[in-house]
């Protein structure tokens, strides 16, 4: 879970992309989910990569991996 931002300054962005590493993993799992959206994950050595899209930072980021 990544919390909606708090607190503010100028020029704060509106809105965020981020990417999670999964280190160690070698196996993309059969369901990723970003705010129960299903998204794509990708496998790059020895870890997986899930990029979340771009959402506003006022949102709350769930992701869910099974």
């Amino acid at each position: 879970v990544v919390e909606p931002r708090k607190g503010s300054f100028k020029g704060a962005p509106d809105s965020r992309k981020l990417s999670i590493v999964l280190e160690g993993r070698t196996q993309v799992p059969g369901s990723v989910k970003v705010n129960g959206k299903p998204v794509s994950a990708s496998a790059k050595g020895s870890a997986v990569i899930v990029d979340i899209p771009e959402l506003p930072v006022s949102e709350r980021i769930v992701l869910e991996i099974r």
